[in-house]
């Protein structure tokens, strides 16, 4: 997959978050990163088949925002009876990506330094304080 699609695509969903006055929840890295993996170049500019899709996915009422499903690792929730989206929507938005692109896509801590611009052991530095408050979080919840 290429990566500096969805790079360069990031400003897309602050801009259809803002122009339909809704609040990120995370599913604007998910629409982009599905966009990147089942993009054709054949068929027009990258910027706007995201920008379609973010659209679709921040407007449509019918459609429902899929359960969060990847690999958290088992401290943040073990020994507790708690769900784990409703642990994910507990955490500001910027956690649930640095999360999701660690532990749901495996990337490594430069890739998701390379994502957001930082240093590797800054990346690492953000999935430490993403665990904290998604255990204090399933905490809160259990």
């Amino acid at each position: 997959m290429n990566w500096d699609l969805v790079i360069g695509a990031l400003p897309l969903v602050k801009r259809v978050c803002w122009r339909f006055h809704k609040e990120d929840d995370g599913r604007g890295l998910d629409v982009l990163i599905r966009c990147a993996q089942l993009y054709d170049p054949t068929k027009g500019a990258f910027n706007g088949y995201a920008y379609r899709a973010l659209v679709n996915a921040y407007t449509r009422r019918d459609v429902q925002h899929a359960p969060l499903t990847f690999d958290v690792p088992l401290e943040i929730v073990e020994h507790l009876d708690v769900d784990l989206y409703t642990i994910l929507q507990g955490i500001p938005v910027f956690d649930r990506w640095v999360l999701m692109l660690r532990h749901g896509y495996g990337l490594t801590y430069a890739q998701i330094g390379r994502l957001l611009d930082v240093s590797r052991t800054t990346a690492y530095r953000y999935e430490v304080e993403a665990m904290k408050r998604a255990r204090s979080a399933a905490r809160r919840e259990s």
